[in-house]
C-alpha cells in the first residue's frame, strides 16, 4: 500500500497479472489522472500540484484503488516513484480500454486569469500569497502585472486588479476597498547611527534622495523641491535596497517597518497625512469560475491579514 512504500521485490503471479482483471474496477477520470500524474511526475507533491488536489487526498484515493487489487501500484526506487509491473499493465489498461490521454483531464484547463496589482502591494502584500498559491496549483494559468489603472481595467484587460487612488464606477466590474496606503522617508539604521538626521527639508539636501519612478501625487512633490540628489527607479525592491545599502533616504510605504527591522523612519519631512484608498477591483463576468473565485477570496483574505499596516 501507498502509505507503507517500500521497493518491489516480486510480485506473486494472481488475479492483477492479468489485464482483463481489470475489466470490474470502476476508474472514473479523477483516479486515472491521479495514477498517471503520479508515475509521470514520479512524485506524489508534483501530481498533487499539477492536479490542484492536496496530496493527502491523492495518496488515499490510489491507496484505496491498491487494496481493491490486492497488489502495489507505485514503489519508491532511487528516491523516485515507479510503476510496478501492476501498475504498468493497469497503465496499459486504461489507455486500451478508455483511450484516456496521460495528461491531466480537461476540466483543469482553465482560461487564462490576467492580475494586476500595482507596487509596492504586489511585492510586499500579494505577493507571499501568489508564491504558495503557483507552488500548489501547477495547471494553473496566470498572468501577473506590477502595475493596474482604471484605463486598463475600462478596457477589460484586467479580471482581477488593485489599484491606488480614489474608487471608480468601472462598467463590468465590482470594486471594494481594501485599505489605505501612506508614505513616509526611512534611512537605514547603520547610517543613522553614524550622524545627524535630518529634521526638515533643508537638511534632507545632504542626503541622496530614492523613490520610485511612478511616484504617487504626495511623493512627486516630494522630488521636485528636493535640492539635493535624487534617484528615481522603475523597481519597488530597489529602492529598499538602495536604502538599506547605499545611505540614501528612501521613500516607502509607511508600513515598511513591518518588513525591514533595519531601516529607520524619519518624521516630519513628508505629508504622510495624505493617505491613498487601495481598491480591489473583479470582473463580474467570471464570478462563479473556480479558479477566479479561489484567487479573489486569496486577494481579499491577503491584504484582510495586514489591515493594521493599511488602516
Amino acid at each position: 500500500m501507498l502509505m507503507n512504500i517500500k521497493p518491489e521485490t516480486f510480485i506473486s503471479p494472481g488475479a492483477t497479472s492479468r489485464e482483463g482483471a481489470f475489466d470490474d474496477l470502476d476508474i472514473d477520470d479523477a483516479l486515472a489522472a491521479s495514477f498517471f500524474a503520479s508515475v509521470r511526475c514520479a512524485c506524489f507533491k508534483q501530481a498533487a500540484r499539477s492536479l490542484n488536489t492536496p496530496v493527502l487526498d491523492l495518496r488515499k484515493r490510489l491507496e484505496r484503488l491498491e487494496e481493491r487489487l490486492g497488489a502495489p501500484l507505485l514503489v519508491y526506487r532511487h528516491n523516485r516513484l515507479v510503476p510496478t509491473r501492476t501498475g504498468q499493465r493497469l497503465a496499459h489498461w486504461l489507455q486500451a480500454s478508455r483511450e484516456l490521454a496521460e495528461g491531466p483531464p480537461d476540466d483543469l484547463g482553465r482560461g487564462l486569469l490576467r492580475i494586476a496589482i500595482c507596487e509596492p502591494l504586489l511585492s510586499d502584500i500579494a505577493c507571499r500569497d501568489l508564491v504558495g498559491y503557483v507552488r500548489e496549483r501547477a495547471q494553473a494559468r496566470l498572468s501577473i502585472r506590477p502595475e493596474c489603472d482604471t484605463e486598463a481595467l475600462r478596457r477589460g484587460e484586467v479580471d482581477i486588479g488593485v489599484t491606488l487612488g480614489s474608487v471608480e464606477t468601472v462598467a463590468g466590474y465590482g470594486a471594494e476597498r481594501l485599505g489605505q496606503l501612506g508614505w513616509s522617508l526611512f534611512i537605514a539604521s547603520r547610517y543613522g547611527r553614524s550622524g545627524r538626521l535630518p529634521a526638515n527639508r533643508d537638511e534632507l539636501m545632504d542626503f541622496m534622495l530614492v523613490a520610485s519612478a511612478e511616484a504617487r501625487p504626495v511623493v512627486a512633490e516630494l522630488l521636485a523641491g528636493h535640492r539635493g540628489g535624487s534617484t528615481r527607479v522603475r523597481s519597488h525592491g530597489l529602492v529598499r535596497t538602495m536604502v538599506l545599502g547605499g545611505a540614501c533616504v528612501g521613500v516607502l510605504p509607511s508600513y515598511s517597518r513591518e518588513l525591514e527591522r533595519n531601516i529607520l523612519a524619519l518624521p516630519g519631512l513628508i505629508d504622510d497625512t495624505r493617505r491613498e484608498d487601495i481598491n480591489l477591483y473583479f470582473k463580474l463576468e467570471r464570478l462563479g469560475e473556480p479558479l477566479f473565485d479561489e484567487m479573489l477570496r486569496l486577494m481579499t483574505n491577503s491584504f484582510a491579514e495586514r489591515c493594521s499596516w493599511l488602516a
